[in-house]
């Protein structure tokens, strides 16, 4: 092999590695993939864990959907909808019904993800934690 076909052979190597690993990054990757649970939401620095009587679930499936469950007391709610990364950025697209109409809702979510707990910025100084279930 000559010099310059081994540093056109290197160089496409170098090339797909790249072009998988930011495809692993855009679709998400396997991370953030798997049900959530909430325990506390944070509001310029100050913490306030989730009350006994409430639960809030997410559930990020490979395929791209998503479902969010929440219980206060006897109430429960549960929302449907899709969610993929793009940019670094959780971005969904969330189907609900509030007083019987049904809306739809989109947010792009900066987002962190430190061994099990994921960490959402809903917005600047405001963010909601959750444990991997």
């Amino acid at each position: 092999m000559t010099s310059i076909s081994k540093r056109l052979f290197f160089a496409s190597v170098a090339a797909t590695a790249m072009l998988a690993l930011a495809t692993t990054a855009s679709a998400g990757g396997p991370k953030i993939i798997g049900s959530w649970k909430m325990v506390s939401m944070e509001s310029q620095g100050k913490v306030q864990p989730l009350p006994p009587n409430a639960a809030a679930i997410w559930t990020l499936k490979k395929n791209g959907t998503m479902t969010m469950s929440a219980k206060n007391g006897a109430k429960t709610r549960t929302e449907n909808g899709k969610w993929q990364v793009k940019g670094g950025k959780l971005h969904t697209d969330v189907t609900r019904k509030i007083m019987g109409k049904t809306q739809r809702k989109k947010e792009v979510l900066s987002f962190k993800i430190t061994g099990k707990n994921l960490e959402l910025e809903v917005r600047p100084g405001m963010k909601i934690n959750f444990v991997r279930k």
